[in-house]
């Protein structure tokens, strides 16, 4: 028979200020990314970071940023954009 390619996985990457109470929501959005999404997400991070910040990316392109938007992401939106992105 013919091969099978390899599922093309995309990886995520979650940049939060972790010093004013930022994780919870990181965690949150990460849980469900990873349960909307599963085997598509190769790779996740949870990066601790400074200036308020709470940057969602996907490999390397930036998503979301508080800083310009100067409010915290909508997970269902979130989990949208992201999906839109995967391969």
């Amino acid at each position: 028979g013919i091969a099978q390619p390899l599922e093309q996985r995309d990886e995520l990457g979650i940049e939060v200020l972790q010093h004013v109470g930022y994780e919870p929501k990181a965690v949150s959005l990460a849980s469900r990314l990873l349960t909307t999404y599963k085997q598509k997400i190769s790779d996740l991070k949870l990066i601790p970071a400074s200036g308020g910040c709470f940057e969602l990316s996907a490999n390397g392109v930036l998503l979301y940023s508080k800083l310009a938007t100067k409010q915290f992401p909508d997970e269902a939106e979130m989990v949208t954009v992201v999906g839109g992105k995967l391969k």
